[in-house]
């Protein structure tokens, strides 16, 4: 079956699993494809996916679904510069 990862930047990966694999043997295809990490896998329906020991079909992941993977932030002010405005266009957190 066909599964479709996207990150939130908008790249898209098309990743080929069987159809009995598991939510984490999909969540390791997608990171080691996409070559990032994820904290999150959530569906087009905007439901995540926390059963990582579940089977694809248990999840409600069918053939040809889009999931997104959301990667963990880091933020890069410090407490006191938390109590300073942000310039315009300066962003709060970024990917790791």
């Amino acid at each position: 079956m066909i599964v479709n990862v996207a990150l939130l930047s908008g790249h898209t990966e098309v990743l080929e699993v069987e159809q009995s694999s598991g939510v984490q043997e999909l969540k390791v295809l997608a990171q080691n494809s996409c070559e990032r990490r994820f904290l999150k896998l959530v569906t087009a329906e905007g439901r995540p996916v926390v059963h990582l020991g579940e089977s694809l079909q248990a999840e409600g992941i069918q053939d040809g679904n889009f999931i997104t993977a959301i990667p963990p932030f880091r933020f890069k002010r410090s407490w006191q510069q938390m109590t300073e405005p942000l310039p315009c266009g300066v962003m709060e957190a970024t990917t790791l």
